[in-house]
Protein backbone atom coordinates (compact mmCIF):
# COMPACT_ATOMS: atom_id res chain seq x y z
CA UNK A 1 0.00 0.00 0.00
CA UNK A 2 3.01 2.43 0.58
CA UNK A 3 4.53 1.64 -2.38
CA UNK A 4 1.47 2.54 -4.45
CA UNK A 5 0.88 6.01 -2.66
CA UNK A 6 4.74 6.33 -2.96
CA UNK A 7 4.37 5.75 -6.85
CA UNK A 8 1.22 7.94 -6.71
CA UNK A 9 2.74 10.53 -5.30
CA UNK A 10 5.90 10.75 -7.19
CA UNK A 11 3.65 10.56 -10.62
CA UNK A 12 2.00 13.62 -9.25
CA UNK A 13 4.65 15.36 -8.74
CA UNK A 14 6.13 14.95 -12.15
CA UNK A 15 3.27 15.50 -13.75
CA UNK A 16 2.76 18.91 -12.57
CA UNK A 17 6.69 19.41 -13.70
CA UNK A 18 5.89 18.79 -17.15
CA UNK A 19 2.53 20.07 -17.26
CA UNK A 20 3.17 23.93 -15.24
CA UNK A 21 7.34 23.81 -16.19
CA UNK A 22 7.10 22.55 -19.38
CA UNK A 23 4.74 25.26 -21.00
CA UNK A 24 6.33 28.69 -21.64
CA UNK A 25 4.98 31.68 -22.92
CA UNK A 26 5.34 32.53 -26.74
CA UNK A 27 8.24 35.13 -25.73
CA UNK A 28 9.55 32.26 -23.33
CA UNK A 29 9.67 29.99 -26.44
CA UNK A 30 11.64 32.35 -28.62
CA UNK A 31 8.87 32.86 -30.60
CA UNK A 32 8.05 36.62 -31.62
CA UNK A 33 5.23 37.67 -34.72
CA UNK A 34 6.26 39.16 -37.80
CA UNK A 35 2.82 41.29 -38.97
CA UNK A 36 3.01 43.11 -42.84
CA UNK A 37 0.45 45.36 -44.47
CA UNK A 38 0.60 45.93 -47.92
CA UNK A 39 -0.94 48.83 -49.23
CA UNK A 40 -2.65 49.51 -52.58
CA UNK A 41 0.31 49.48 -55.53
CA UNK A 42 2.48 47.13 -53.55
CA UNK A 43 3.93 43.61 -54.30
CA UNK A 44 6.24 41.43 -52.75
CA UNK A 45 7.22 39.19 -49.80
CA UNK A 46 6.13 38.40 -47.32
CA UNK A 47 2.38 39.12 -48.07
CA UNK A 48 -0.22 40.78 -45.64
CA UNK A 49 -0.01 38.94 -42.65
CA UNK A 50 0.98 37.97 -38.92
CA UNK A 51 3.58 34.78 -39.16
CA UNK A 52 5.83 33.57 -35.99
CA UNK A 53 9.67 33.68 -35.74
CA UNK A 54 12.33 33.08 -32.85
CA UNK A 55 14.50 35.04 -31.74
CA UNK A 56 17.57 35.55 -34.57
CA UNK A 57 15.74 34.28 -36.95
CA UNK A 58 16.49 36.08 -40.57
CA UNK A 59 13.59 37.06 -42.79
CA UNK A 60 14.64 37.77 -46.19
CA UNK A 61 11.84 40.60 -47.90
CA UNK A 62 11.22 42.45 -51.10
CA UNK A 63 8.70 44.78 -52.12
CA UNK A 64 8.14 46.56 -55.29
CA UNK A 65 5.47 49.22 -57.50
CA UNK A 66 2.86 47.68 -59.34
CA UNK A 67 1.81 49.71 -62.48
CA UNK A 68 0.43 53.23 -62.58
CA UNK A 69 2.16 53.79 -58.77
CA UNK A 70 5.09 55.96 -57.39
CA UNK A 71 6.61 56.51 -54.53
CA UNK A 72 7.15 53.07 -52.77
CA UNK A 73 7.84 53.76 -48.67
CA UNK A 74 9.17 50.71 -46.94
CA UNK A 75 8.63 50.52 -42.84
CA UNK A 76 9.88 48.31 -39.81
CA UNK A 77 8.34 49.15 -36.37
CA UNK A 78 7.69 52.22 -37.73
CA UNK A 79 11.36 53.35 -39.33
CA UNK A 80 11.96 53.70 -43.25
CA UNK A 81 13.92 50.94 -44.22
CA UNK A 82 15.28 49.94 -48.10
CA UNK A 83 12.69 48.35 -50.57
CA UNK A 84 14.92 44.59 -50.20
CA UNK A 85 16.57 43.52 -47.74
CA UNK A 86 16.48 40.71 -44.44
CA UNK A 87 15.30 41.27 -40.95
CA UNK A 88 16.60 40.19 -37.80
CA UNK A 89 13.99 39.10 -35.22
CA UNK A 90 14.85 40.36 -31.65
CA UNK A 91 11.12 40.86 -30.58
CA UNK A 92 7.85 41.58 -32.63
CA UNK A 93 7.69 43.53 -35.07
CA UNK A 94 5.44 44.83 -38.00
CA UNK A 95 6.32 46.01 -41.70
CA UNK A 96 4.17 48.41 -43.01
CA UNK A 97 4.30 49.45 -47.09
CA UNK A 98 2.77 52.70 -48.75
CA UNK A 99 2.57 54.01 -52.28
CA UNK A 100 1.16 57.33 -54.49
CA UNK A 101 -0.82 56.34 -57.32
CA UNK A 102 0.13 57.61 -60.44
CA UNK A 103 -3.16 58.56 -62.85
CA UNK A 104 -2.36 57.30 -66.35
CA UNK A 105 -5.01 58.56 -68.68
CA UNK A 106 -3.73 56.93 -71.53
CA UNK A 107 -5.49 54.27 -73.60
CA UNK A 108 -8.90 53.86 -74.26
CA UNK A 109 -12.13 54.71 -72.19
CA UNK A 110 -16.20 54.74 -72.47
CA UNK A 111 -17.13 58.31 -71.69
CA UNK A 112 -20.78 59.06 -70.69
CA UNK A 113 -21.86 62.58 -71.41
CA UNK A 114 -25.26 64.11 -70.25
CA UNK A 115 -26.36 67.72 -70.86
CA UNK A 116 -28.68 70.32 -69.80
CA UNK A 117 -30.83 70.07 -72.82
CA UNK A 118 -31.35 66.39 -71.43
CA UNK A 119 -29.18 64.70 -74.74
CA UNK A 120 -26.85 62.47 -73.82
CA UNK A 121 -24.18 60.24 -75.78
CA UNK A 122 -21.99 57.03 -74.88
CA UNK A 123 -18.78 57.09 -77.33
CA UNK A 124 -15.39 56.21 -76.80
CA UNK A 125 -12.71 58.15 -76.04
CA UNK A 126 -8.70 57.38 -77.07
CA UNK A 127 -5.72 59.63 -75.27
CA UNK A 128 -2.30 58.81 -77.37
CA UNK A 129 0.85 60.46 -75.94
CA UNK A 130 2.28 60.60 -72.52
CA UNK A 131 1.24 60.57 -69.14
CA UNK A 132 1.23 64.61 -68.77
CA UNK A 133 -0.68 66.24 -72.50
CA UNK A 134 -1.69 64.35 -75.95
CA UNK A 135 -4.04 64.11 -77.71
CA UNK A 136 -7.50 62.61 -78.28
CA UNK A 137 -9.96 61.36 -80.33
CA UNK A 138 -13.71 60.49 -79.98
CA UNK A 139 -15.45 57.68 -82.33
CA UNK A 140 -17.57 60.05 -83.28
CA UNK A 141 -15.32 62.08 -85.52
CA UNK A 142 -14.35 64.69 -82.28
CA UNK A 143 -10.33 65.60 -82.15
CA UNK A 144 -8.71 67.53 -79.63
CA UNK A 145 -6.09 67.75 -76.63
CA UNK A 146 -5.43 66.83 -72.93
CA UNK A 147 -3.68 67.67 -69.90
CA UNK A 148 -3.73 65.91 -66.44
CA UNK A 149 -2.26 67.45 -63.44
CA UNK A 150 -1.70 64.79 -60.58
CA UNK A 151 -5.86 63.46 -60.66
CA UNK A 152 -6.99 66.34 -62.45
CA UNK A 153 -8.08 66.13 -66.14
CA UNK A 154 -9.16 68.20 -69.02
CA UNK A 155 -9.37 67.85 -72.54
CA UNK A 156 -11.20 69.45 -75.30
CA UNK A 157 -13.04 67.46 -78.69
CA UNK A 158 -13.39 69.84 -81.53
CA UNK A 159 -16.03 69.06 -83.91
CA UNK A 160 -17.11 70.97 -87.57
CA UNK A 161 -20.48 72.43 -85.53
CA UNK A 162 -19.72 71.86 -81.58
CA UNK A 163 -16.72 72.29 -79.23
CA UNK A 164 -16.56 69.79 -76.20
CA UNK A 165 -14.82 70.88 -73.53
CA UNK A 166 -14.69 69.05 -69.69
CA UNK A 167 -13.35 69.45 -66.66
CA UNK A 168 -12.67 66.22 -63.94
CA UNK A 169 -10.49 63.64 -61.70
CA UNK A 170 -9.68 60.21 -61.17
CA UNK A 171 -11.75 58.39 -59.09
CA UNK A 172 -9.41 55.54 -58.91
CA UNK A 173 -6.80 54.40 -61.39
CA UNK A 174 -9.92 53.09 -64.12
CA UNK A 175 -12.60 55.92 -63.55
CA UNK A 176 -13.33 59.74 -64.33
CA UNK A 177 -15.58 62.11 -63.55
CA UNK A 178 -16.68 65.48 -64.22
CA UNK A 179 -18.08 68.73 -65.74
CA UNK A 180 -18.62 69.49 -69.34
CA UNK A 181 -19.70 72.19 -71.59
CA UNK A 182 -21.03 71.78 -75.54
CA UNK A 183 -20.67 74.98 -77.64
CA UNK A 184 -22.09 75.38 -80.90
CA UNK A 185 -20.08 76.59 -83.36
CA UNK A 186 -23.06 78.00 -85.28
CA UNK A 187 -25.32 79.40 -82.72
CA UNK A 188 -22.94 79.98 -79.86
CA UNK A 189 -25.65 78.36 -77.27
CA UNK A 190 -23.58 76.38 -74.37
CA UNK A 191 -25.31 73.76 -72.55
CA UNK A 192 -23.56 72.53 -69.40
CA UNK A 193 -23.41 68.84 -68.70
CA UNK A 194 -21.92 65.92 -66.63
CA UNK A 195 -19.55 63.18 -67.27
CA UNK A 196 -18.27 60.08 -66.47
CA UNK A 197 -15.47 57.55 -67.81
CA UNK A 198 -14.10 54.18 -67.10
CA UNK A 199 -11.06 52.68 -68.97
CA UNK A 200 -11.75 49.85 -71.36
CA UNK A 201 -10.83 46.23 -70.54
CA UNK A 202 -10.65 46.05 -74.37
CA UNK A 203 -12.09 47.40 -77.41
CA UNK A 204 -15.75 49.13 -76.36
CA UNK A 205 -18.57 49.61 -78.99
CA UNK A 206 -18.86 52.88 -80.46
CA UNK A 207 -22.45 53.88 -79.79
CA UNK A 208 -23.64 57.72 -79.37
CA UNK A 209 -27.55 57.62 -77.41
CA UNK A 210 -28.79 60.47 -79.20
CA UNK A 211 -26.93 61.08 -82.43
CA UNK A 212 -23.81 62.18 -83.11
CA UNK A 213 -22.11 64.46 -81.34
CA UNK A 214 -20.68 66.85 -84.20
CA UNK A 215 -24.98 67.29 -85.14
CA UNK A 216 -26.33 70.60 -83.81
Amino acid sequence: MKKLLIISFFTAVITGVLFFGGCKSADEAGEFTLTITLSAGVAGTPDSGTDYYNSGDQVPYEYTLKENYSTLSVKLDGQEIDSEGTIVVTGDHSITTSAIAEFNVMGAWTLTEAYSDNRTFTVTVTFTGVRENGAVVDSDGGTGTYAVDSSAVTFTLQFPNATYEYTGNFSSVDGLSGTCTRTSLTTNEELAGNWTAARNAAAAVTRSDQGNKGQD
